[in-house]
């Protein structure tokens, strides 16, 4: 399984409540995750790759290259709400139930707004079938 709690960042006042960026390490190096996202509201995959994340806003308050995170208190998740604020259907309780992740991959990263995620690790070889099955399983 990861482990977490290795930094928390924060983006906005805490007021006493965890905040900030929770990052995620891999465990066992001959092992991978298969990561849902569930509920999304917005993605982003791109630039930082690992040379560039000294660029990214949340560098400076502990985003590490290569790893997988929990932001907290999120300035993007803010924005959506403010752009969302406009619909006749507009309800600020709608976003309290969403997060956002961030995961460092060598070349790219993805950033995620969702409700939650569903993670399983597998270990050892696996085809692609097989792979693609697993992502597809519940």
């Amino acid at each position: 399984m990861l482990t977490e709690c290795a930094n928390k960042i924060h983006e906005g006042k805490s007021d006493g409540q965890p905040c900030g960026l929770i990052q995620m390490k891999k465990v066992i190096e001959e092992s991978f995750a298969i990561v849902r996202f569930n509920g999304v509201l917005a993605h982003y995959f791109g630039a930082p790759s690992e040379e560039t994340t000294p660029g990214h806003p949340l560098y400076e308050r502990g985003l590490e290259r290569l790893a997988a995170s929990e932001v907290f208190e999120s300035s993007w998740i803010k924005a959506q709400k403010k752009m969302d604020s406009v619909s006749p259907n507009h309800s600020n309780s709608n976003f309290y139930m969403y997060r956002h992740y961030f995961i460092g991959f060598h070349e790219s990263s993805f950033e995620c707004i969702a409700i939650n995620t569903t993670v399983k690790i597998h270990y050892g070889d696996i085809d692609f079938a097989d792979l693609v099955k697993s992502m597809n399983e519940s």
